[in-house]
């Protein structure tokens, strides 16, 4: 009666075994799946003058590959695919300070060509010109990243200072072209500020979620290498290991019976238990 439900154990360590042993290797791999495709899906919006799209897809990505270097920093799949990350990103970045003309075109109002643009020093029209660029890629990224839209209309408030500081008092402010770009930069940064906060409330409540499942997951991780876990290996215990004794040692069949009756009682509370923040990839392979 003991062979068969030796025959039992065995199969059974062999399973646990395998998604123990396995899963940080096929997780890594996976991840590393996930972030080369989202890197040549931003390659490719790059090369069809999508490059606001191709930024966004590469900040998924290279979240991805952290995770990935974090699990398994010598993984050469993910070394690659962030040697690919960043020459694309290298592109990308590049074109977006460029403003490729493939971009979409802004709805904003152009600086006017009016008569009174005489009354605009040169300098000040060119750097309402260079404000308008900031502002137009601000608008593309303003319900995406709040981050990225308060770099440029900072970008856009230096030029702002240097009309300031260089042509104060040799234009009217209240002009059409100075005024209407004034007024976008100022409804930009209070509807950013709106922003900022909300993606804030996004990431607290995501790093929350987080929390509460690494902890959740450690616990019952730390509870499976009790029964699993050899000497040496960490949480080993004694008491509670699942093996199998060899036929040599008939007196050791009850403690291993036990053992194994105890771990299936265990692994059934498990299946039961719910994970209402999901598992960390270290756990995930035990749900089969």
């Amino acid at each position: 009666m003991f062979a068969k439900k030796e025959g039992v154990i065995i199969a059974v360590l062999m399973v646990v075994s395998f998604l123990f042993a396995g899963q940080v290797f096929a997780t890594v791999d996976d991840l590393a799946k996930q972030a080369n495709k989202l890197v040549r899906d931003a390659e490719r919006k790059m090369h069809s003058g999508k490059n606001t799209d191709a930024d966004l897809l590469l900040q998924k990505a290279v979240a991805l590959i952290e995770q990935g270097k974090a699990q398994d920093p010598n993984n050469n799949k993910i070394l690659q695919i962030e040697k690919k990350y960043t020459r694309i990103k290298k592109n990308v970045d590049k074109k977006l300070r460029e403003n490729q003309p493939t971009e979409s075109a802004s709805t904003a109002p152009a600086i006017t060509t009016s008569s009174d643009d005489n009354k605009l020093p040169s300098g000040v029209t060119k750097r309402l010109r260079d404000i308008k660029r900031h502002l137009d890629r601000a608008e593309r990224y303003i319900e995406k990243d709040a981050e990225q839209t308060q770099y440029l209309l900072g970008q856009a408030n230096s030029l702002f200072e240097e009309i300031e500081k260089n042509y104060g008092g040799q234009f009217d402010p209240n002009h059409t072209d100075f005024a209407t770009m004034m007024t976008r930069y100022n409804d930009l940064t209070q509807k950013n500020a709106g922003q900022f906060e909300a993606e804030k409330k996004v990431k607290a409540d995501a790093e929350g979620t987080k929390a509460a499942m690494e902890k959740q997951s450690a616990e019952w991780v730390a509870q499976f290498n009790e029964y699993l876990s050899y000497p040496g290996q960490e949480e080993h215990n004694p008491d509670k290991l699942v093996f199998v004794p060899g036929t040599s040692e008939p007196e050791k069949f009850n403690k291993a019976q036990k053992n194994f009756d105890a771990f299936v009682a265990f692994y059934e509370t498990y299946k039961q238990t719910e994970f209402t923040h999901g598992k960390t990839w270290k756990l995930a392979g035990t749900n089969s």
